[in-house]
């Protein structure tokens, strides 16, 4: 990667309540957070805002490779699972071995039009006659690289794509089997569909992405029950009290199990 000048780019202050975002903190936690922007710096390193995809991956495994993973998990699997999220929520686009970001490259635009604009100033104070319209169309057209319309129309079959099926009995079986996690895929059926298969406040998008954060929790708590607390699929930690599981922040709030089935477990 080229060393440039550093350069800032907007970081919105609500980019951590960004929905994409709190998926990737639920399932991999604060961590892969970091990493993120991480990438997303060092693409703002480069000129055309693109990296190629295997460096992304290095990055990635020695990320994981330099810090102490909580769970005892394989570091190169949830490495590879961070990255497909990554990829399959639009947070990364990829294309012919290239990785970029939709952000990114807007980002760049705009440091290049604001860079243009600069260049037309000094060019009228210094009476030079120069056809700052045409250089404008002319950096613009440059700046739409392969990635960004290949991103475009990426975006416009996800919309397509986006519609959520909601999974039989037997499928959350068979992939809860595969998986070897001993989740109840009675229990977890019933549960969101007693939410109608929305998430907090967002519908579901994929079930399996579910199933593997309910795995999660299961480890946590398994690792909390010495000192019993258990940390539910949406994040409560629950401490039992008197025989009763309740809030660990608000004693007062009692755990149902009709909406966190796993308590009973």
């Amino acid at each position: 990667m080229k060393d440039n000048k550093a350069i800032y780019f907007p970081h919105d202050t609500n980019a951590s309540t960004d929905p994409k975002i709190i998926g990737l903190r639920v399932v991999y936690g604060w961590e892969a957070v970091g990493m993120y922007w991480a990438i997303i710096e060092a693409l703002h390193k480069e000129p055309t805002g693109e990296i190629p995809s295997n460096l992304i991956s290095l990055m990635i495994i020695d990320f994981y490779n330099q810090e102490e993973i909580r769970l005892q998990v394989h570091k190169t699997e949830i490495a590879k699972e961070m990255e497909e999220y990554l990829y399959a929520n639009a947070l990364l686009v990829q294309c012919n071995g290239i990785t970029t970001s939709n952000r990114v490259l807007e980002n760049l635009k705009n440091i290049k039009e604001k860079s243009i604009k600069a260049q037309e100033s000094a060019n009228k104070r210094w009476h030079k006659s120069t056809n700052i319209k045409e250089i404008n169309n002319n950096n613009a057209n440059a700046m739409r690289t392969q990635c960004e319309r290949n991103a475009i129309k990426i975006n416009k079959n996800k919309i397509n794509n986006n519609i959520f099926n909601i999974p039989s009995l037997e499928e959350v079986k068979k992939y809860c089997e595969e998986r070897k996690n001993n989740i109840d895929a009675n229990n977890f059926i019933n549960f969101y569909s007693s939410k109608g298969w929305f998430i907090g406040k967002n519908k579901m998008k994929d079930w399996k992405a579910a199933i593997r954060t309910w795995e999660v929790r299961a480890i946590d708590n398994k690792n909390n029950a010495e000192n019993g607390i258990k940390i539910l699929h949406d994040g409560t930690r629950a401490i039992l009290k008197f025989g009763q599981w309740v809030d660990e922040k608000d004693n007062s709030v009692k755990i149902d199990p009709h909406y966190y089935p796993e308590i009973t477990k």
